[in-house]
C-alpha cells in the first residue's frame, strides 16, 4: 500500500492514489464520533496507512509537493527520524526539552537508567538534532543551486543548454 504497511519508506514523493482533498471534505462533514468510528476503514480506502499520523504527513507532503511544482520553486523534503539532542553542535547533550527521546537519552548519558524494556530484534532509531539542521542545510544549498524541473540554464562548458551539476555535498 501507499502508506508503508511494512514496505518501509521509499525516497521519493509519493504520488497520491487518493483525492486528498475529498477526504479533507468528508472528515470534515463528519462529528467526532464519526470519525473515530471509521478511522481505521479511511486509512486502508486511503493505502494501507498504519495510522493517522502517518496519513496526514503524506497529505501535507502531497500538498506541499503540489504547490512547489506548480509554481516552479525548488523544493525538497527532509524525513528524519526521531530527533533527540545535540552531538556537538551547540553542544554536546544539547537540548531545549527533556520530554520524550531527549530525556531518555540524557539519563542513559548521565548514568540515571542503565535498562529499559524493549525488544531486541527493534532498531531504535534516534538523529541529533544537529545532523538534521546540517542536512537541511546542505540539503537546501543543493536544491536551491539546481534549476526547479523544465527550467533550463546555460550550460559553462560552451556546450548545448542543460542543467549544471550539483554542488559537492560536504
Amino acid at each position: 500500500g501507499g502508506g508503508g504497511g511494512g514496505g518501509g519508506i521509499r525516497e521519493e514523493a509519493i504520488v497520491p492514489a487518493f483525492d486528498h482533498e475529498a477526504l479533507r471534505r468528508r472528515v470534515y462533514s463528519m462529528s467526532p464520533t464519526e470519525v473515530a468510528a471509521q478511522t481505521p476503514q479511511l486509512l486502508r480506502e486511503c493505502g494501507d496507512w498504519p495510522n493517522t499520523y502517518t496519513l496526514t504527513k503524506h497529505m501535507g507532503e502531497a500538498l506541499f509537493s503540489s504547490l512547489a511544482s506548480q509554481h516552479s520553486i525548488p523544493s525538497i523534503v527532509i524525513r528524519p527520524t526521531i530527533i533527540t539532542c545535540a552531538s556537538s553542535y551547540p553542544s554536546v547533550g544539547w537540548t531545549d526539552t527533556l520530554i520524550g527521546p531527549a530525556g531518555l537519552v540524557l539519563a542513559v548519558a548521565f548514568g540515571v537508567l542503565h535498562v529499559a524494556p524493549g525488544k531486541e530484534e527493534l532498531i531504535v532509531d534516534f538523529v541529533p538534532v544537529d545532523y538534521v539542521v546540517n542536512t537541511l542545510l546542505i540539503s537546501t544549498l543543493h536544491c536551491a543551486s539546481r534549476p526547479p524541473p523544465g527550467r533550463q540554464t546555460p550550460d559553462k562548458s560552451g556546450g548545448e543548454g542543460g542543467d549544471p551539476p550539483p554542488p559537492p555535498l560536504v
